[in-house]
């Protein structure tokens, strides 16, 4: 980890015209496991429940000590985790978005392997992570990919599947949210199942002459919408909240960046809500370190905020396997 940070950093360094003899700050914002990975802390808490991570807030570490290659007596600063598996990626993003002084409630949803969802209620604040798996990435599919050039993001129904690809190149595969467009429209036209089958004896959903889908592709992303569904609806129900209560949904990651909202609607993705209620608010960890990097009073604000948040354990929860299941169905919900 720290060489490739550092590969990066040179390459910046490099573009730039900068010697890393005059860099003396830098920010961290990632999940809770690279924090530790990164650190070189142990582990093993978080590998068996409750998965508690080591630490939560940091002061500012020497750059010997971390490894970094910048100036050896620059200072590295570890954005904060906030607990179990939600890190200081999304506590950089919730100060990026200034969630605290948004007036009224909202989800700030960030979408990718481990999905990660913080209710706002009030000045109340709840936050859980659900394993959504890495479909949403384009793994674990059989054509998958990163949203790359050649990687299909978009699709619609016209005499047949027409996509598009990033950059305009020939199809190489599928991102995340090419499947959640591929699979919309083939539900719409009934070549699958709400319960996720693939109907008709090809078994396969043709997406070009030489991408498919098949039904294990298929399932992987019933899987992973089920677990975001699932998670949200808890955090509702422990806030004694419906859909409607809602003034907004952030959506972070590079995932939402292309992501069609009426499909995510259909699937059940996101639930059913005006989609003038929808923010996409991109990377917003990188937003939220390049705030910390910049102003050492946002540090502050940042680590009291991620006390303030409550984490709920789905593992713990009892209705989590029966609402699991049960969303598992390709189907709209607002409550």
């Amino acid at each position: 980890i720290v060489c490739c940070l550092n590969d990066m950093i040179g390459r910046l360094l490099r573009k730039n015209q900068v010697s890393s003899d005059f860099v003396y700050e830098a920010v961290i914002a990632g999940n809770t496991a690279m924090n530790h990975l990164l650190l070189g802390l142990p582990v093993t808490t978080l590998a068996v429940s409750p998965y508690q991570a080591f630490f939560s807030a940091l002061p500012a570490l020497s750059a010997v000590e971390t490894g970094l290659g910048i100036s050896p007596m620059g200072r590295v600063y570890i954005a904060p985790n906030i607990k179990s598996f939600v890190g200081g990626d999304i506590s950089a993003g919730l100060s990026a978005v200034d969630i605290e002084h948004q007036k009224g409630n909202f989800l700030f949803v960030d979408l990718g392997t481990n999905g990660e969802i913080v209710l706002k209620k009030g000045v109340r604040l709840t936050a859980t992570s659900t394993a959504a798996g890495p479909a949403f990435e384009g793994m674990t599919i059989s054509c998958g990919m990163l949203a790359l050039p050649g990687a299909v993001y978009k699709a619609r129904f016209k005499d047949g599947l027409v996509v598009e690809t990033i950059s305009g190149g020939p199809a190489r595969g599928v991102c995340g949210t090419g499947l959640i467009d591929i699979i919309a429209v083939m539900l719409d036209r009934g070549f699958i199942s709400a319960r996720g089958h693939i109907l008709g004896p090809a078994k396969k959903i043709g997406v070009t002459a030489d991408l498919s889908l098949n039904q294990q592709d298929i399932r992987e992303v019933q899987l992973a919408i089920a677990a975001m569904k699932t998670g949200i609806r808890i955090l509702l129900a422990k806030n004694k909240m419906a859909v409607k209560d809602l003034d907004g949904i952030y959506v972070a990651g590079a995932f939402g960046n292309y992501l069609h909202i009426p499909h995510s609607m259909k699937l059940g993705l996101l639930p059913y809500i005006d989609r003038k209620k929808i923010f996409f608010v991109g990377n917003s960890s990188l937003a939220g370190a390049r705030a910390l990097l910049l102003s050492r009073p946002e540090r502050v604000r940042c680590e009291r905020l991620a006390k303030r948040v409550r984490h709920v354990s789905l593992a713990k929860d009892a209705e989590f396997q029966t609402m699991f299941i049960e969303a598992l169905e390709f189907r709209a919900w607002n409550s």
